[in-house]
């Protein structure tokens, strides 16, 4: 599975001069308007692991020196990681990765509420965990869409114009 981007096997791949550090159009009080962070969650919900990270990433850097919101972010992408691992039957890997997100959840929310981003931050930390216990005792781990933590963005009312 390689990198959309960094691998010549990817299907998006740049070499590394030509890439640029993406910043995302992303402020915290308006998620909901956020195309960039939006395309992050549905990627995730979707399946594409690597591209959502990378949206995420952009996040990150326009949000840089808030210390809590960078915690969530690193969270989604921890998770997005974690995904990746269970895909190739990494269990290690996956489990630490899983356990990071949700930590990093919980301590973000503890600063900044549960709801960051339009996101249940602790609930969707409990989820990711029943996620991994019930996919971890396969063997190998195999990704069950039944029980995926999708991630759900409460966005409030849109105005269509």
């Amino acid at each position: 599975m390689p990198h959309p981007i960094c691998s010549p096997a990817g299907h998006s791949y740049l070499p590394r001069n030509l890439r640029l550090p993406y910043r995302a159009e992303f402020d915290p009080p308006r998620f909901a308007e956020s195309t960039d962070y939006l395309f992050g969650v549905d990627c995730y919900n979707h399946g594409y692991f690597w591209e959502a990270e990378a949206a995420f990433e952009a996040c990150v850097r326009t949000i840089e020196g808030q210390r809590d919101q960078e915690r969530f972010f690193r969270a989604l992408m921890q998770a997005a990681a974690c995904h990746l691992k269970i895909l190739v039957h990494h269990v290690d890997g996956a489990t630490a990765l899983g356990n990071r997100a949700a930590l990093l959840l919980r301590a973000a929310a503890s600063e900044l509420g549960d709801r960051i981003n339009g996101v249940d931050a602790k609930s969707y930390a409990k989820s990711i965990e029943r996620y991994l216990d019930s996919v971890l005792d396969t063997d190998p781990p195999v990704h069950d869409p039944k029980c995926f933590p999708y991630l759900e963005v409460a966005t409030g009312p849109r105005r269509l114009h």
